[in-house]
């Protein structure tokens, strides 16, 4: 990576299209690969980043949304909400923007 470039969770990033979610209730979901072996469950925090995956939103952004929507998100959401985005784009679920 050059100097110019970010890491791809530092981009927009958007869901990859073949994903599903489906909630579950109490704001907790399934996160689903219909083409792989492997399903994540989403928490109400990482279900609403989820929703909002869709190519417009940086991690700061979605860690703000984060911050509007529920009362008791950690101080360091951002960081939790990188951790989630990147890994969720190195399972190849999430594509940055412009990929």
């Amino acid at each position: 990576m050059t100097g110019a470039e970010k890491p791809p969770c530092e981009r927009p990033v958007s869901l990859a299209a073949r994903m599903i979610v489906r909630e579950e209730g109490d704001g907790y979901a399934i996160l689903v690969d219909p083409d792989g072996p492997r399903s994540w469950v989403l928490n109400p925090v990482s279900l609403l980043v989820c929703r909002r995956l869709d190519g417009t939103r940086r991690v700061p952004e979605l860690a703000d949304v984060a911050r509007a929507a529920f009362r008791d998100v950690p101080d360091d959401v951002e960081d939790d909400v990188r951790d989630f985005v990147g890994r969720l784009v190195e399972a190849g679920l999430a594509e940055p923007a412009g990929s």
